[in-house]
């Protein structure tokens, strides 16, 4: 390296990426195995803990801390459907039933768990993320209306 070039400094995220490498728990070899792009992604994020959310909000449908975990493993608007359909497809390809929960990560070598760990993780983001801008949509609405019919009142009023 010559003397005048600078060392590119890392941000935060990637130095927990370099540390954590060599980790076992980082699956970066079997999440090649992964062909839903969106779902892969969404797992990829999810084991460095860099999923795209605003951190300390409440679920929106029960109100629990809504931490990844909680996301993907623990919120009953989900589990018991996502339970019935891991174990319903892991039955109807020969395989063996497993609990949905963190530890199912670690199944991972698993071409078809991988990847149907990876559709439902898409899936349940999808309907977390309709939830929440749904929900905002109504919100401005709403705003809108209220802001209307004051404009509208104002009017008469003069």
């Amino acid at each position: 390296m010559a003397k005048n070039s600078k060392k590119k400094k890392k941000i935060h995220g990637q130095k927990e990426i370099m540390t954590n490498i060599n980790s076992k728990h980082l699956p970066f070899k079997e999440i090649k195995k992964i062909i839903n792009m969106k779902g892969r992604d969404l797992l990829w994020r999810y084991t460095l803990k860099a999923l795209p959310k605003i951190y300390n909000m409440p679920c929106q449908q029960f109100g629990e801390d809504e931490t990844s975990e909680h996301i993907f493993f623990n919120c009953k608007a989900h589990i018991k459907n996502t339970q019935e359909i891991f174990n319903y497809t892991l039955t109807k390809c020969g395989h063996t039933t497993h609990t949905w929960n963190v530890k199912i990560l670690n199944h991972l070598q698993i071409a078809l768990i991988a990847n149907l760990i990876a559709i439902i993780f898409e899936k349940i983001w999808y309907k977390r993320n309709k939830l929440i801008h749904d929900e905002k949509k109504i919100i401005i609405h709403r705003q809108q209306k209220i802001k209307n019919q004051i404009k509208a009142t104002a009017r008469r009023i003069k």
